[in-house]
């Protein structure tokens, strides 16, 4: 057998770390399985320990039973090697930039490699400093591959090699078998996890920090954007005027002034980057000769000429919600709402669209049922259970304590449930009660005084909050 099998056997049977110190007992424990193969000083050399050094342990074992060596001490691998054993930490453990770890953590992914990295070499291939080393040796924590770094043009390079293929699909997180996008974030994040957070990661696909955040919690599907097409349209925005007709000519040049195509420029100005289907619009200016920018007001005239289509789309947006939320008591408002709304955002649907009045009507329609749906589940929805609101003093009488014992939903299934289960899976990582509401408001652009009425209602309607004679909230019974 070669000395290197031997060597790879030996670390493998005890265990081995680079740079270990051993004292004599645990070396002659190991060589007496060799004893016959080789004398005790190439067992030392195939340690990695020198003739004159072993001597000397050898020597002063006798005195000084607890006298160590190191061994093993020379084992090194080129940069590339050095690498590799990174990446496949990263592949083994989903290791990604600024994770947070422990010194738990750290062990145990040093194991994997301990024969060929010390702990110190180790720790500076993931980015962390010996004083950060040190400290997380110390029950302290410590960030990875915060040294990692692209210069741009890599950094453009990762871009434009992702847009070219993902460009206007919808991202999906995890574990969400029900997602409705057609790309996994993971699967596109993995090969750079090293060199961008998940946060800077989903910017260079122009998707927000809290679009990012409805897609970890299966709540949304965001775009996938390209962010410089989007500079684009806002050089074009400091040009237009919106409330007025653009020629085909005018549009054709002010796109070319920054090099964009007419596509682009109705998926990122018109659409918003949340549909890229230029097709429909690229046919009205085609039509027309022109088109409408900006959201303006039906005229007088265009809601008598096309009642009829007006009434039918309002009847079949509040079928479908009725239908959805099993809520059919709010039919009449619900129409008289988006109705309003209709008036006086859709007149450029009319503008553009009124020579062909079945796409006009499914433009309209598109747009009414997104208002309708956000709507119903921000001014409607809350009144389902008609109860009497209650004192607005129960928000700042229920202590962050209290929420955080009387939360337990297991199955979501209303609005109520599931803003109550998101304040509590904010408290469970340590945040404020007012950093909770200030965080779901913006989240779910629902106004503060709504949200927490109701969640007031749900508390006490389920028990979990009751009114002591004293006037004060208490956790319920229930």
């Amino acid at each position: 057998m070669e000395k290197d099998e031997i060597l790879e056997n030996i670390i493998k049977k005890y265990n081995l770390k680079k740079a270990q110190a051993i004292d004599y007992a645990f070396f002659n424990q190991m060589y007496q399985e060799y004893k016959d193969q080789m004398s005790a000083q190439e067992f030392a050399e195939l340690l990695q320990i020198s003739k004159v050094a072993y001597q000397n342990f050898k020597s002063d074992s006798k005195k000084n039973p607890n006298r160590m060596i190191i061994i093993l001490k020379d084992r090194n691998l080129s940069e590339v090697e050095k690498q590799k054993n990174v990446l496949q930490l990263v592949q083994i453990y989903k290791l990604y930039k600024g994770q947070k770890i422990d010194y738990v953590f750290f062990t145990q992914m040093h194991e994997k490699v301990q024969a060929w990295l010390t702990e110190a070499e180790l720790s500076n291939l993931f980015g962390i400093s010996d004083t950060n080393l040190r400290n997380i040796r110390r029950e302290g924590t410590a960030r990875l591959f915060q040294n990692m770094k692209l210069n741009e043009e890599s950094i453009e390079k990762i871009r434009k090699s992702i847009i070219e293929q993902n460009e206007g699909k919808g991202i999906y997180y995890k574990q969400n078998e029900q997602n409705k996008g057609s790309v996994d974030f993971f699967e596109l994040y993995n090969p750079y996890r090293i060199y961008f957070s998940h946060n800077e990661f989903a910017t260079l696909l122009g998707i927000s920090e809290k679009n990012l955040w409805y897609a970890m919690h299966n709540m949304a599907n965001p775009k996938i954007k390209d962010t410089e097409k989007v500079k684009k349209v806002e050089q074009i925005k400091q040009e237009i005027v919106e409330g007025k007709y653009y020629s085909k000519e005018e549009l054709e040049r002010l796109c070319k002034q920054v090099n964009l195509s007419i596509d682009d420029f109705i998926t990122y100005y018109i659409n918003h980057g949340d549909f890229f289907d230029s097709s429909v619009y690229k046919d009205v200016i085609e039509h027309n000769q022109k088109l409408w920018i900006g959201r303006t007001k039906i005229e007088n005239s265009d809601l008598e000429k096309y009642k009829a289509i007006l009434e039918h789309i309002l009847g079949t947006i509040v079928n479908q919600i009725q239908r959805r939320y099993g809520d059919y008591h709010l039919e009449e408002d619900l129409k008289s709402s988006m109705l309003v709304y209709i008036a006086y955002n859709c007149g450029d649907l009319i503008n553009n669209f009124q020579y062909d009045e079945k796409v006009m009507e499914r433009m309209i329609w598109t747009r009414a049922r997104k208002y309708a749906q956000i709507t119903y589940i921000q001014e409607y929805k809350k009144e389902r259970k008609q109860v009497e609101l209650l004192d607005n003093r129960i928000a700042s009488d229920i202590s962050a304590e209290q929420m955080q014992s009387i939360i337990d939903v297991d199955e979501i299934c209303t609005e109520e449930e599931r803003l109550i289960s998101i304040f509590k899976n904010y408290l469970q990582q340590g945040y404020d009660k007012e950093t909770i509401i200030e965080n779901v408001s913006k989240t779910f652009h629902i106004e503060k005084t709504d949200m927490l009425e109701m969640m007031k209602k749900y508390l006490l309607e389920h028990g979990k909050v009751v009114k002591n004679k004293r006037g004060e909230y208490e956790v319920g019974e229930q």
